[in-house]
């Protein structure tokens, strides 16, 4: 029993990530790739724990109307995460929060905005999807997300990631 619930597990993903409200909004980001790297500790049959990062860089334009501006923003994510499975074995559903700090960086010709008044902040969010076994040591997940960096102006990410699940342990 207890070999079983001690395992540990690299995931790797690439999401798709469309940025929602002041991102959109104010910056006009579009949406882009983010990846995502993280370790996780299975602390029961339906229990894993996790720490990880996240990086993605998208165009912005400013979309106030007045003058277009333009360049890259760079947001960086570290979080603790839980999940829930509530099967083990075979096809299962998952649910999860997440918790940590994010950083934004803009291009010099951004960083004069508004909403980008402040850059460091925590961050929290959710995640659902589902899991399926590929072989004994491989899952593959599919997993819709939501993450909110709480920055002066609140700051939003909906993201759909596909990642490769393999037990190190």
């Amino acid at each position: 029993m207890q070999a079983q619930s001690a395992r540990s597990y690299v995931a790797a993903s690439v999401r798709l990530a469309r940025p929602q409200g002041a991102l959109h909004d104010s910056l006009s980001m579009r949406q882009t790739v983010q990846y995502d790297l993280r370790y996780l500790w299975s602390v029961s049959r339906s229990l894993a724990l996790g720490i990880g990062g996240s990086w993605m860089n998208s165009s912005a334009g400013n979309g106030l109307g007045t003058d277009t501006l333009s360049g890259d923003v760079s947001i960086t994510q570290m979080t603790v995460t839980a999940t829930w499975r509530p099967l083990k074995h075979g096809l299962s559903p998952l649910l999860g929060i997440e918790g940590g700090f994010g950083y934004l960086i803009p291009t010099d010709e951004l960083a004069a905005l508004p909403v980008l008044s402040s850059t460091l902040g925590a961050c929290y969010g959710a995640h659902v999807g589902a899991v399926g076994p590929i072989s004994e040591r491989v899952d593959l997940q599919l997993t819709g997300r939501w993450m909110r960096l709480a920055t002066a102006t609140p700051l939003d990410l909906i993201a759909v990631s596909l990642s490769l699940v393999v037990r190190i342990q």
